[in-house]
């Protein structure tokens, strides 16, 4: 190996270490106090550094002159195969490790929580297209079944590989909690895309370009891959979730902060001092309402012997079309992490960012008032 690629070898460890730092020092610590926290956990590194090696697979096979001379052709196409099966590795690692982990948490079963992350995980239908797609590339880059293919076949199929990983960008940009309110990892991250983005455009783009144009017409493969990513994207942008509620709950809230019983046919109702311990029996308890630049997010706790029962949203934002839409398909999402986790410390969607943080911050708002305030 020469001093070139040494080098290499040497930015490429060290740019793997920094995504694991990114990850820890934006990771809680309280995350690992249950299996489910730490399954999830583990299928966030898991994806992280298989995302960090499926950018690093794009380069390797190039014919960048200066890696080939760097590594030599034969090295870096044994290095290409191998990164290959360990990011495949990885990102089916994440895939299991989230959904079992997610299931977990919601107390639900295998197939109901691939139907909650479907419905309510903003660019999920795109990442599973891509993760299928990405599975069956590698299925088929395996030596038996690779050498039975014509190599122009081979080399079509090849051109998939960007098709899986570009169908996987909205998954990870909707549904990345390690990317909520972490500009240093955006900014890294955005940074390596950028590279690996400029080496493939210097790399590929005109070898590609003269191919596609040299009969005259666009090469069968280009049309291909324009058709399944257009294809693709009309199917993944569809809402699959119910068609929201005409309007919102609109009506004054109850004042904040306050605790009231729940009805009882033979008692009537107590208000209990705002900052009492509701340890026994059934309470209702108000949060406070918290604005966010599409409306307020303002939710009713609902206690049975100091436990959460229920949560009910008494405002949602709703300034807009498009924010009533995901108010209605997230708060079922929200109540249920909220009741598994008894607490409002629990995962948001991304791409409901302000909706999921005034929820929690309602919901904390009525677990003080009631005493049960988290550490």
């Amino acid at each position: 190996m020469t001093r070139l690629g040494r080098a290499c070898v040497a930015l490429f460890l060290a740019s793997g270490v920094v995504v694991v730092l990114i990850w820890w020092a934006g990771l809680d610590r309280h995350t690992f106090d249950t299996l489910a926290g730490g399954l999830n956990s583990a299928g966030r590194i898991t994806a992280l550094v298989g995302t960090y090696l499926i950018l690093v697979q794009l380069i390797l096979r190039t014919h960048v002159p200066w890696l080939v001379t760097a590594f030599g052709k034969d090295a870096l196409k044994t290095w290409h195969t191998r990164n290959a099966y360990l990011a495949f590795g990885l990102i089916s690692a994440h895939v299991v490790l989230q959904v079992v982990g997610y299931a977990m948490a919601d107390r639900v079963d295998i197939a109901s929580e691939l139907g909650l992350l479907v419905l309510h995980y903003e660019g999920m239908v795109l990442g599973i297209v891509g993760f299928v797609l990405l599975a069956a590339l590698t299925l088929l880059a395996i030596d038996p079944i690779r050498h039975r293919l014509p190599w122009p076949a081979w080399r079509a199929l090849h051109l998939y590989t960007y098709v899986a990983i570009a169908l996987s960008v909205p998954h990870e940009i909707g549904t990345g909690n390690d990317f909520i309110d972490a500009p240093l990892a955006i900014a890294y991250w955005t940074g390596l895309e950028l590279v690996v983005l400029g080496i493939l455009v210097a790399a590929r783009v005109p070898p590609v370009w003269r191919a596609a144009t040299a009969a005259g017409r666009p090469h069968p493969a280009i049309v291909a891959i324009g058709a399944l990513v257009i294809a693709t994207y009309l199917v993944g942008t569809v809402r699959l979730s119910p068609a929201p509620p005409a309007e919102l709950a609109v009506a004054s809230p109850t004042p904040r902060g306050t605790v009231q019983p729940a009805p009882s046919p033979t008692a009537a109702a107590t208000r209990p001092s705002p900052t009492a311990h509701v340890s026994t029996g059934t309470a209702v308890v108000v949060g406070e309402g918290f604005e966010t630049p599409y409306g307020t997010a303002q939710v009713r706790l609902i206690l049975s012997d100091g436990r959460i029962a229920d949560v009910e949203p008494i405002l949602m934002p709703s300034a807009t079309k498009r924010s009533k839409t995901i108010s209605s398909s997230v708060e079922p999402w929200l109540r249920k992490r909220a009741i598994a986790a008894q607490s409002a410390q629990f995962d948001i969607l991304s791409g409901a960012t302000y909706t999921s943080r005034a929820y929690q911050a309602s919901l904390d708002s009525a677990l003080r008032a009631a005493g049960l305030e988290q550490p």
